[in-house]
């Protein structure tokens, strides 16, 4: 069995919208299936990833990885440098209030922004 332990997949696509021609299924958990299929891959971590465009995405990947649970492994995205909550007083409360409010597989988290090469 291959997995793949760290994917990815958006509503909308979260980057420059000019380097994709299909911005609004370009990240989706269709076209996430589509790429395993066509490489081979039984399995995937989708990890999200609360960023531009997508404040629903723990919603969006939870469903998806409920929809295939015999393909994706969701991760929900707590406290992430993207999110309002980022460094506040609180994420205990708040990491317990996720794990209780879904059924996931982990919790992945940004602790520091992406740089873009200049």
């Amino acid at each position: 069995m291959i997995i793949d332990s760290h994917t990815h997949a958006w509503r909308v696509w979260p980057y420059a919208t000019a380097s994709v021609p299909d911005p609004s299924t370009r990240g989706s958990i269709d076209h996430l299936l589509f790429d395993l299929d066509r490489h081979g891959i039984d399995r995937a971590v989708v990890l999200a990833a609360c960023v531009d465009h997508n404040p629903d995405n723990d919603a969006y990947v939870l469903e998806g990885a409920a929809n295939h649970p015999d393909r994706l492994v969701g991760f929900a995205d707590v406290d992430s440098v993207w999110s309002d909550t980022y460094h506040q007083p609180g994420a205990a409360a708040r990491l317990r209030d996720r794990c209780a409010s879904a059924s996931l597989a982990g919790i992945g988290t940004s602790l520091t922004r992406p740089t873009t090469a200049g």
